[in-house]
């Protein structure tokens, strides 16, 4: 006996419509038994604890339709601020300071020259207050002449090569208490210059 088309099933009533044929939820190999990864949920990165980070991408969920939104904080260091404090005197070895205990303070004349100043970050005032001790006469005295070209540049001084860590070779300027805690950014009183070596060993201790 033939067949034909009107023969099949439903040709001649109504058609049944069972749906799609389930499939596996995830497809994690096919082929031979050679092993495959599979997939995860979540990458966790480990982070060094000493990274500071100011900034996020918020990822919002699928269904709610929003794009990611990428969100900066700003840092105190980069808000203006008017430099305020007294300062130290200090002696003919100002820089001998910079490798114990607290560190150098800033000196008082510098201090004269950059109070009641506003500067538009902490980058900016650091620049300005390098170049105050290059042309201070005094001063200048206790650096080789590399030390003072680099300052007249806004640059630090470099500390002595067994207080330098790694690539950090400069003299640094350090907040005795620190910004996060509400330290203030441009007052000379709370700054102190450390060496490298210094500086780590003074954030250890704390």
């Amino acid at each position: 006996m033939k067949s034909s088309a009107l023969d099949a099933p439903g040709a001649n009533g109504p058609l049944t419509l069972s749906g799609p044929v389930p499939l596996p939820e995830r497809i994690l190999h096919t082929g031979d038994q050679i092993s495959a990864p599979q997939a995860t949920d979540k990458t966790v990165t480990p982070v060094a604890d000493d990274l500071d980070f100011d900034d996020i991408i918020l990822v919002f969920p699928p269904e709610s339709g929003l794009k990611p939104l990428y969100v900066m904080y700003r840092s105190p260091r980069n808000m203006p601020g008017t430099v305020s404090g007294k300062g130290q005197n200090v002696g003919n070895n100002w820089m001998g300071g910079a490798s114990t205990g607290d560190g150098a303070p800033v000196p008082s004349q510098i201090a004269d020259k950059l109070r009641g100043k506003t500067f538009g970050s902490f980058d900016s005032f650091r620049r300005a207050f390098w170049k105050a001790v290059a042309d201070d006469s005094a001063l200048s005295k206790q650096f080789s002449e590399a030390d003072i070209n680099q300052m007249k540049a806004g640059r630090a001084p470099t500390a002595d090569f067994l207080e330098s860590v790694g690539k950090r070779v400069k003299i640094e300027l350090h907040h005795e208490k620190e910004i996060s805690q509400g330290g203030a950014v441009m007052d000379v009183d709370n700054i102190k210059a450390l060496t490298p070596k210094n500086h780590i060993e003074t954030h250890k201790g704390k």
